[in-house]
């Protein structure tokens, strides 16, 4: 990425260019879509700490590229990027003090604590990624994902010392009807029902996708419950997220987390809700 940015009294002008050659000039941007940053990559002869004073001097000058833009943005990255992505804790701090039913939740690197957190939850919770980083093995060309898993107490005092090592986030497991992916745009709020408990594969987590038994369709939700979700995106100051609840069998509708730059093309080629076309709009 080739970058200018000129700033004299307070006008700003620039542009941002690819490794394609295509340009783009500051004055011409109106809207923004924040999907994903392509930051410098280590070159085989480069020594480490360069290309770390590289890699953060690119993202410092790209962050002021950014936050110089006064246009429309889907999310601007200080609030999807910098207070919501991987930051779960604070999601359902939020979720919770508007009146949404969240699991109670710990985060922990502390063995006797997590212990005591899986016995007063039944002997058994969920664990999940903080972060939701995908990572890849050295020597490997292959990539690994770490899904949800529901953990029993027997195999957290298997893994002592490993539990020592980082901080985990772990819930009371929540029993589930079905599963909610609510994608909002701007106010409108397309909610649809994944039924993973059809599948073996799917019980823990529906990203271990089994589309053959785990029917998708269209869900409506309560308005009770629409109101909060537009609430949360006006505290959040964004204007598009991806929500995951569950629906217990008692019908309770619990938070889990929203992704402000959450996926919805596979919800709408199966359930024929019109996502892309609202965000067009």
């Amino acid at each position: 990425t080739e970058i200018k940015l000129i700033l004299k009294s307070d006008c700003l002008s620039g542009y941002i260019k690819n490794k394609g050659g295509k340009l783009i000039e500051i004055e011409r941007i109106k809207s923004c879509w924040y999907r994903g940053v392509m930051l410098p990559q280590k070159q085989d002869d480069m020594k480490e700490k360069y290309f770390m004073f590289i890699k953060e001097e690119t993202k410092s000058a790209l962050w002021s590229f950014y936050t110089n833009l006064n246009i429309f943005w889907m999310n601007h990255p200080l609030f999807g990027s910098r207070l919501l992505e991987a930051n779960k804790l604070y999601q359902l701090n939020v979720a919770s003090k508007i009146g949404l039913k969240v699991p109670d939740t710990i985060i922990t690197n502390n063995p006797e604590e997590l212990l005591f957190f899986c016995k007063k939850n039944n002997g058994e919770i969920a664990v999940k990624m903080i972060s939701g980083h995908v990572f890849s093995v050295t020597g490997s060309n292959k990539t690994f994902y770490i899904y949800t898993q529901k953990i029993k107490e027997k195999e957290f005092l298997k893994r002592i010392d490993s539990i020592k090592l980082t901080p985990i986030l772990a819930q009371e497991y929540i029993n589930k009807k079905i599963e909610l992916r609510v994608t909002i745009v701007d106010k409108k709020i397309f909610a649809c029902a994944i039924y993973s408990q059809n599948s073996e594969r799917t019980k823990n987590d529906w990203r271990r996708y089994d589309f053959e038994n785990v029917k998708h369709e269209q869900y409506g939700l309560p308005k009770e419950i629409e109101e909060k979700i537009l609430k949360l995106m006006e505290i959040w100051n964004i204007s598009f997220g991806a929500i995951d609840f569950i629906l217990t069998p008692k019908d309770e509708y619990v938070f889990l987390e929203i992704n402000p730059y959450g996926q919805w093309g596979w919800i709408e080629m199966l359930t024929e809700m019109p996502i892309s076309l609202k965000i067009a709009e």
